[in-house]
C-alpha cells in the first residue's frame, strides 16, 4: 500500500495476471494429460477444448490424472480471482473513479464468480444428481459473476471518467445527448 490507502500497482497486476493466464494453462496441461494417458476421451475429441464443436473443458478434465492437476490448480486461481477482485475495489474507490457503493458491487459480482470456481472445480469428476447440480451452476455462476463484474468494471472506467469522450486526449465530436447521473 502507497501511504494514501491505493494499493501498489505491481501485486494486483501479477495477481490479476495469475487469475487469467493459469486457468488456461492449467487446462492445456490436464486436457494433454488426460490424452497421454488415454482417458475417456475418444480419437474425436483430440481438439483444442477452447473452440465450439470439440470437447468442453468440463469433459476433457473430468476423468484420469488431468483432474487432479486441474483441482490443484484451480483453487488457488480463485483464490487469486478473489484477490484481484479485492484489488480492483480498492483502487476504484482509492483513486475515486467511482463510489465505494458502486465498487463493492463489482467486488461483489467477481467474488461470486471466484466463490462458484470453487463450487465448480471442487466436484469436477464426481457422481450424483447433487454433485452435477453443484457443477452446472458452479460454472454457470463463475462464469456470470465474473463477466458482470468485468462489464460493471468497463462502464465505470467509460461513463464515470472525467476524460469521458476524450480520445488520446483531444475532445470527440459527440453532442451531449446522453446526461448521466452524478455520485
Amino acid at each position: 500500500m502507497t501511504p494514501d490507502g491505493v494499493p501498489r500497482v505491481r501485486l494486483p497486476t501479477n495477481v490479476a495476471l495469475l487469475a487469467g493466464l493459469v486457468p488456461v494453462l492449467a487446462t492445456v496441461a490436464a486436457y494433454l494429460l488426460n490424452l497421454k494417458a488415454g482417458g475417456r476421451l475418444g480419437p474425436e475429441f483430440t481438439c483444442s477444448p477452447f473452440f465450439e464443436g470439440c470437447v468442453s473443458i468440463s469433459r476433457a478434465v473430468r476423468s484420469g490424472p488431468g483432474l487432479h492437476l486441474f483441482r490443484a490448480v484451480m483453487l488457488p486461481c480463485a483464490a487469486c480471482l478473489f484477490l484481484s477482485w479485492w484489488f480492483v475495489r480498492a483502487w476504484l474507490t482509492g483513486s475515486g473513479a467511482c463510489s465505494g457503493r458502486r465498487a463493492g458491487v463489482i467486488f461483489a459480482c467477481g467474488a461470486v464468480g471466484a466463490v462458484f470456481l470453487v463450487f465448480y472445480a471442487t466436484w469436477l469428476g464426481t457422481e450424483g444428481e447433487w454433485y452435477r447440480w453443484l457443477r452446472r451452476y458452479g460454472v454457470t455462476f463463475y462464469f456470470a459473476g465474473t463477466a458482470f463484474a468485468q462489464l460493471l468494471l468497463v462502464w465505470v472506467l467509460l461513463m464515470e471518467n472525467n476524460r469521458r469522450g476524450m480520445f488520446f486526449g483531444k475532445k470527440l465530436p459527440i453532442r451531449q445527448q446522453i446526461k448521466t447521473c452524478k455520485k
